[in-house]
């Protein structure tokens, strides 16, 4: 049991490597935060939709609850789409707190679920520079520097990724022909 246990975690740093490549190639476009509020407005507007028509024709009592959670993922989502602006600050202190949450699971996965790996030093710098940049990006005013927010987030997300495949390749000689990279097996008596 632990971190990095395989695909999914392996297509995980995948998606956010492409994010964070995604955020360093468009952090220069005017009103980028703006565009991305906008675009998760719409990701909440496509299940409101659906989550509202699924409720409505349904005949079961648990679908008031459907139409009710779908009209408020419909409200937000247009809200989101309508003002984005408004929520640009809310999504660069999401950033941050992303960035410390993903650097705190790196320091743990490093420390304690990489076990009976042990693991150099400097597989604690990453998580530490990503906990560091969540707090900084978390203190920035989003007006004053909003492609710079931008740019960080994208550079640690990348970071983040290389991170966890680095982490998945020391802690899984698995995948290995050679077993002699595997740690030795404890005696029980």
């Amino acid at each position: 049991m632990g971190g990095m246990n395989g695909r999914t975690d392996l297509f995980t740093s995948l998606i956010v490597g492409i994010a964070g490549i995604a955020m360093i190639v468009l952090h220069n476009h005017l009103d980028i935060m703006a565009w991305i509020v906008i675009m998760i407005g719409v990701m909440f507007i496509i299940p409101g939709v659906f989550s509202v028509l699924i409720g409505a024709l349904s005949k079961e009592r648990k679908s008031t609850t459907s139409v009710l959670a779908g009209i408020g993922a419909l409200a937000l989502g247009v809200i989101m789409c309508a003002m984005p602006e408004q929520f640009a600050g809310i999504m660069v202190t999401l950033f941050g707190v992303l960035l410390i949450i993903i650097g705190g699971y790196h320091l743990c996965f490093v420390a304690w679920l990489a076990r009976p790996f042990v693991l150099p030093f400097y597989y604690y710098i990453i998580p530490v520079l990503l906990i560091v940049t969540g707090v900084i990006v978390m203190c920035t005013s989003v007006r004053t520097i909003n492609s710079i927010v931008l740019l960080v987030t994208g550079i640690a997300f990348v970071c983040s990724a290389i991170s966890s495949l680095m982490e998945w390749v020391a802690t899984h000689p698995s995948h290995r022909n050679d077993d002699s990279q595997l740690p030795p097996a404890e005696k029980t008596e």
